[in-house]
């Protein structure tokens, strides 16, 4: 009994997880399968001849018949479908949908999500179509008054020997 109903289940996924007509980004193409089968019909022949007939048979007389042979030929017929995929740019979700998007081979880096196909959403302190790490000690020292340290998607300030920072968090004294 389990076992027929994990079975059951596992179909149930499989026809589900196909992308369904009307869901959000997907797609559909018509295709058509060319079939062909042997289909057998008669061939109608006249037959002529002739027999002996008349009196005492010395007399020639024509006959008449009618032959049939089985004869065939190819029967062709076009099978239309249509075949739903997932749209350019989204991936299948399992559910029928197609709503994941599909974002570089890089994908968006560590600093960020990828939002809709070929467009990353950066997390703060990140930035570009990857989502790289801003070098926010590039630009003004990072308003640090001594040294400026990078981090991934942050930074902060350091105080030269003998001096600390203060409260700020960018001054030293």
């Amino acid at each position: 009994m389990m076992f027929s109903l994990l079975i059951f289940l596992s179909l149930v996924n499989i026809i589900i997880s196909v992308p369904s007509p009307g869901r959000e980004n997907v797609c559909s193409r018509q295709v058509s399968v060319l079939h062909s089968r042997s289909v057998s019909y008669s061939v109608s022949h006249q037959t002529t001849g002739s027999t002996n007939c008349g009196f005492l048979g010395w007399g020639r007389c024509r006959t008449y018949g009618r032959r049939y042979t089985r004869s065939y030929r190819l029967q062709y017929w076009s099978v239309y479908s249509t075949n739903y995929y997932c749209c350019s740019g989204w991936a299948e979700d399992g559910l029928g949908g197609c709503t994941i998007p599909i974002c570089p081979p890089d994908d968006c880096g560590v600093g960020g999500t990828c939002v809709d196909p070929d467009t990353c959403e950066c997390n703060s302190g990140f930035q570009g179509t990857q989502c790289s790490d801003i070098n926010e000690c590039a630009d003004n020292n990072g308003g640090c008054e001594h040294r400026c340290s990078n981090t991934a998607g942050s930074y902060y300030c350091e105080c030269n020997t003998g001096y600390v920072l203060k409260p700020n968090g960018r001054d030293c004294e």
